[in-house]
């Protein structure tokens, strides 16, 4: 399993393209639409992984999101072998996953992580795009990070003795990588941000649980 795409919500995506091209030499690879929130999606090869830019063409979670924050990033994505597998555990231990296509749609609700949404894919190797290697971390900002890390551990079937506990007194902020292979350096960063003064924590004061 490894971290490979994240999701963001924008207002304009030819906009949003322009500027992934312009910084990291991101390319453009594919266009289609994500029925389940509502969006045209433009797909972006960075580095060996993916951006989907979600652009709201219609009432739902995208454009509710879109209203709410602004835009910005709007689920983790992971990889897994047997994108099935998953699913049949997910649902084993209650967890409806949405499934569009080759993915599964997880929302918050759904995961019982309150901040955390995720979208599924299956591995696939990818020849590098632009100036970066990869994405390997996405972080969310939780009001119990030992229950989120708990929780995300249990329904991915996550090792915690692989995890690292993380402290900052200089951003304001503690919490776990749960690091998903000890030989990688894929992971969720959940961590609580403790002092409302730094910039995290002002963030976390506006938006609650979020990925940030």
């Amino acid at each position: 399993m490894r971290i490979d795409r994240v999701q963001m919500v924008v207002a304009k995506a030819e906009d949003a393209v322009r500027a992934w091209e312009t910084l990291l030499g991101a390319r453009p690879l594919r266009q289609d639409r994500l029925r389940a929130v509502g969006a045209r999606r433009v797909v972006l090869g960075v580095g060996e992984s993916e951006v989907e830019l979600l652009e709201p063409e219609a009432r739902g979670e995208a454009a509710d999101f879109l209203s709410a924050a602004g835009g910005g990033l709007f689920a983790a994505g992971i990889a897994v072998p047997d994108v099935a597998a998953l699913a049949s555990r997910l649902r084993a231990a209650g967890v409806a996953a949405e499934r569009e296509d080759a993915q599964l749609l997880l929302p918050p609700e759904a995961l019982g992580i309150p901040g955390l949404r995720l979208v599924v894919s299956a591995e696939a190797p990818r020849p590098r795009q632009g100036l970066l290697r990869f994405l390997y971390e996405v972080t969310l900002l939780s009001t119990d990070a030992p229950a989120a890390t708990a929780r995300f551990a249990s329904l991915l079937d996550l090792d915690p003795r692989r995890f690292v506990p993380i402290r900052s007194e200089q951003f304001g902020y503690e919490g776990t990588l749960t690091l998903f292979d000890p030989d990688r350096l894929d992971r969720i960063e959940i961590i609580h941000p403790f002092d409302a003064g730094k910039t995290m924590g002002r963030f976390f004061a506006r938006r609650g649980p979020s990925l940030y």
